[in-house]
């Protein structure tokens, strides 16, 4: 009998970047966003996932304080199955918890992890490099697959897979990982998208849970104890003082660096962003209006360029003159901030403290 797939959808991230929208008791996974109108990111993940998997097999991870918005934010056959963790510890605890919690129910499940956070223009291509993925790995159950994005040009807030030559036969759009690159260098990007032989890292990993958990066990042996003593802890207070100090690592550098037995897949141009920054958004909502100032809500320009107003609210936010800037109005705050330096908002969120500590 075929092996049966589970999705690991990671929702529990903070979304620092897209304050002061994404906040701690509502991230940017479950927030109103201008990208998604309806529904949310992680609704939209949702609903792309159940074209391929079935809804009772994914498995949504979150953190405790963000459970409850979650839970509003998804179907309830999906959130049946929720895996929570005691506190935010990076993607490698949290991918690691679903993977022993999958394996403990389904010893022979094929696991693929997505992001809740990521925007994508073409939907069917999405589903079709999932799908595909999952056949390969069903031909060749000892190993681990990472899809890897077209980088259509260099971005320093991205994570880079650099694939070694030549294909894999009998597959002419997979090849072994050479090396990441997490973050790097505006620089660095561009020798990367220059040699050609580079994708964007959007996390997405495939592989029988089995062979992931091995994996996990080799390279981050602390979070795989960790994770299998919270397992067999008692009470939650319990598994929340194991969880705390479990290492909080991501998955890319805590694993996946490590790990010399990896490929990935060249996906095709699926029109793949990931929604970490307002800069990101204003590009998208720029090549969907085909002009260079986007306004959402009321707004009134004279004479900028290269600009982002959203307003939340009922007043009127008012630009002159304005280039490279994003201003985000809600009823509590308004930020403004160029849109070069709009990385450097999660370095802003970590300043609120005292009696701005509440606008976290």
């Amino acid at each position: 009998m075929a092996s049966s797939v589970y999705a690991i959808v990671l929702a529990g991230g903070q979304g620092t970047r897209l304050w002061p929208l994404s906040r701690r008791a509502r991230p940017k996974q479950v927030m109103p966003h201008p990208l998604t109108t309806a529904t949310t990111l992680l609704g939209q993940t949702i609903e792309r996932l159940t074209g391929i998997i079935v809804p009772s097999h994914i498995r949504v991870v979150t953190s405790r304080s963000h459970e409850p918005e979650v839970r509003r934010n998804i179907p309830s056959v999906v959130a049946r199955h929720m895996i929570i963790e005691e506190e935010p510890r990076g993607t490698a605890p949290a991918i690691a918890l679903a993977a022993a919690t999958i394996l403990r129910d389904d010893p022979d499940a094929i696991v693929v992890t997505i992001n809740s956070d990521a925007f994508i223009r073409r939907e069917s291509r999405y589903q079709l490099s999932i799908t595909r993925a999952i056949r390969i790995i069903r031909r060749h159950p000892r190993a681990l697959l990472v899809v890897g994005m077209p980088a259509r040009s260099p971005d320093s807030g991205l994570g880079y897979i650099v694939s070694a030559r030549p294909a894999i036969p009998p597959y002419p759009d997979v090849y072994r990982v050479a090396r990441f690159f997490e973050k790097p260098t505006l620089k660095r990007a561009r020798a990367l998208i220059t040699a050609g032989n580079c994708y964007w890292n959007p996390t997405i990993i495939v592989g029988h849970a089995s062979r992931l958990w091995e994996s996990i066990r080799a390279h981050a042996p602390q979070i795989a104890r960790g994770i299998v003593r919270v397992q067999h802890a008692a009470s939650r207070g319990e598994r929340k003082k194991i969880y705390h100090m479990i290492p909080a690592q991501s998955i890319d550098v805590g694993i996946l660096e490590k790990e010399k037995h990896l490929w990935v897949l060249r996906s095709g141009d699926i029109g793949w962003s990931d929604i970490g920054q307002w800069a990101t958004v204003h590009d998208i909502l720029t090549g969907q209006t085909r002009g260079s100032v986007v306004s959402i809500g009321a707004h009134i320009d004279y004479d900028s360029s290269k600009i982002m107003a959203y307003n939340t609210t009922s007043n009127l936010v008012a630009t002159v003159g304005l280039t490279n800037a994003i201003i985000i109005a809600t009823n509590d705050v308004i930020l403004v901030v160029d849109k070069r330096r709009a990385q450097d908002v999660k370095r802003l969120v970590a300043e609120l403290g005292g009696p701005y500590a509440k606008f976290r």
